[in-house]
């Protein structure tokens, strides 16, 4: 099973940012657009991993506790920085210290299953679009371009981390999910 936990959108936000991106792709063969359901922020990829250790991931989560998070949508930009852009992003203008946080006690709450763990220090962002096809026709959007129609200061709270199952096709990703926690209310 390919697994992963993220914190889901709200839908509101997720429809937001879908209709922004929504001229991003006209006449790009290259770029592929997140659909507006998958818009999430990863906190742990865990990959392929058998249902023993999904179990195991689920009961550790089951004892998971953080606040919930208030956040506002930030700026545009992409992945690598100062490259050719591979992935599209929306990071956030406020929670991202929350977000870090929380990345971090949940990495060493779920220490216990065997995973590949990523090496890179962790970014939270919302990915919109990945570039599928080097030399694609159409010009992709520089990230300074995005800003134009910028989602800043969008705000919302994050209320739950969900561990998904990630069922791949060649239509795209289904994401499952599999457990849901409820994060704590602020007060």
């Amino acid at each position: 099973m390919r697994i992963f936990a993220a914190l889901p959108l709200p839908a509101e936000i997720q429809k937001a940012i879908h209709v922004w991106m929504s001229g991003w792709g006209s006449g790009q063969t290259g770029l592929k657009l997140v659909e507006e359901e998958n818009l999430h922020i990863t906190l742990v990829f865990f990959g392929e991993l058998p249902l023993k250790s999904v179990e195991e991931l689920q009961r550790l989560l089951g004892a998971f506790r953080f606040p919930c998070i208030p956040a506002a949508l930030g700026k545009a930009g992409s992945f690598p920085p100062g490259g050719s852009p591979r992935v599209y992003y929306v990071d956030l203008e406020t929670g991202g210290e929350r977000v870090v946080l929380l990345q971090k006690k949940l990495v060493d709450a779920v220490s216990a299953v065997d995973y590949q763990r990523d090496r890179r220090d962790f970014k939270p962002h919302i990915t919109c679009a990945r570039v599928k096809k080097r030399g694609a026709s159409g010009r992709l959007p520089a990230a300074e371009e995005l800003q134009a129609r910028s989602l800043q200061n969008l705000g919302f709270e994050f209320s739950s981390v969900v561990l998904f199952e990630s069922r791949l096709s060649s239509s795209g990703p289904t994401y499952l999910p599999l457990t849901i926690v409820g994060l704590e209310p602020a007060g």
